[in-house]
């Protein structure tokens, strides 16, 4: 009998050992972070929202202004951590990091899984075209107004925009990715690359032969300004962390600091105000 109990207390503290060292047992707050003196934050290494730079520290939308508010907040260290896209919200669950700086969209399915601070980054899409625009497209309504115009898409990728304005099949020039994009345009297959108004910021970056079109506004789709908010990931349970963190990031966004962070990255000064303006209680919504 004395066997059977000792055997099942080691198991039981065996278990619990576990579950605390996966983080499942407490809550990471704002005093255990400045306790231990660094925050873990995770990235997806996707440029421009949240990437390791050569130095192996954060940059990005998200990890540029994530450094940004914890400084606010009195967390000064930073530990960065890379993982494929599909393993934040499952490492920021587990606690392996305090939360997650890669600008996720805030959609519903994920709202269910994790807390989400009011946007951070919003954006839309838009065109990269040769250098002058020679087809003078300046919205997605004119690549069915200027005859026979060709729109390269990256083969696999959604194709929302693309079917909302009934861009004709035959039209479409697929490619494997956005690095054959300014080829495909300086060879003429095709006089437009449909894309979010951040890779083709980073595109114009790469070639002098290649600019973003001047849109006339925002895609709309089902009857909508077409547009996709990221925001920072973390977990129900951090309680005092995120709320800290919240404040502080709504706060910052009202400076002129946070406006150039994004400008920095390609973003527009329109999309910049629609983060302001964005509601995390809407998209989780799915409004």
């Amino acid at each position: 009998m004395r066997k059977i109990v000792r055997s099942t207390f080691l198991t039981a503290v065996a278990i619990g050992a576990t579950v605390f060292s996966n983080g499942g047992a407490t809550a990471d707050d704002l005093k255990s972070i400045k306790d231990k003196g660094y925050a873990r934050v995770v990235v997806a290494n996707e440029q421009p929202y949240g990437f390791i730079d050569a130095e192996n520290k954060g940059a990005g939308i998200g990890p540029d202004v994530a450094a940004a508010v914890l400084r606010k907040i009195g967390v000064t260290n930073i530990q960065w951590s890379s993982v494929a896209f599909a393993g934040l919200i499952p490492g920021v669950k587990a606690d392996r990091f305090d939360f997650a700086a890669a600008e996720q969209a805030i959609l519903p399915e994920r709202c269910a899984q994790v807390q989400f601070t009011q946007p951070n980054s919003s954006y839309t899409s838009g065109l990269l075209v040769l250098k002058g625009n020679p087809k003078k497209l300046h919205s997605f309504d004119d690549l069915l107004k200027v005859q026979g115009t060709t729109l390269a898409v990256v083969s696999g990728a959604d194709e929302i925009i693309p079917d909302a304005y009934q861009v004709p099949r035959e039209n479409r020039v697929y490619i494997q990715s956005k690095a054959d994009a300014i080829a495909t345009l300086t060879s003429g297959r095709a006089d437009a690359y449909y894309a979010t108004e951040l890779t083709i910021a980073d595109l114009v970056k790469q070639s002098s032969e290649v600019e973003s079109a001047e849109m006339t506004g925002p895609p709309i789709v089902n009857g909508k300004p077409f547009r996709k908010y990221g925001a920072f990931t973390f977990r129900p349970q951090d309680k005092e962390l995120f709320g800290a963190f919240s404040a502080a990031l709504n706060e910052f966004k009202k400076t002129d600091e946070y406006e150039k962070i994004l400008t920095r990255y390609g973003l527009s000064k329109d999309s910049i105000q629609a983060a302001r303006d964005g509601s995390t209680e809407k998209l989780c919504a799915g409004e």
